[in-house]
């Protein structure tokens, strides 16, 4: 079902739909910040061909390959994908690439709606701070 979807790297061309996204979880982000994080190339997004289902925008903390980790800034799936396994695919992916960056974890605040996700997927959490960290 999800041979398709290939995680990217974001272009400057997905800032509007990365936004949109975004926006659908946080009304106070701006395009302006996602076209920085792009820049800063610090938003994937995941496609089906040219369609983007999901994004995560991330900042590094520490020096990644001795100590460093991951910040999930946002972390979206396009409303008509939720409930599909498409969130839980993209968590996995965000685990692998944090071992590929050489980050040993990730850390992300939750929306009091998405709490079960995160703990469905494996997550460890403290009331909304939620982390993966390599075993």
């Amino acid at each position: 079902m999800f041979e398709r979807l290939k995680l990217k790297r974001a272009k400057r061309h997905d800032a509007s739909r990365v936004t949109r996204l975004f926006s659908s979880i946080d009304s106070s982000i701006q395009k302006r910040d996602v076209e920085g994080w792009i820049g800063n190339r610090e938003v994937f997004v995941l496609k089906d061909r040219k369609k983007i289902k999901g994004a995560f925008s991330f900042a590094t903390v520490g020096i990644l390959g001795l100590f460093g980790f991951l910040y999930i800034r946002k972390l979206a799936i396009e409303n008509k994908s939720r409930g599909h396994g498409m969130g839980s695919l993209l968590i996995a992916k965000i685990k692998s690439l944090s071992l590929k960056m050489g980050a040993t974890a990730f850390f992300l605040f939750s929306l009091h709606k998405a709490i079960r996700f995160y703990e469905k997927n494996r997550l460890s959490g403290l009331g909304r701070l939620f982390w993966w960290r390599k075993e």
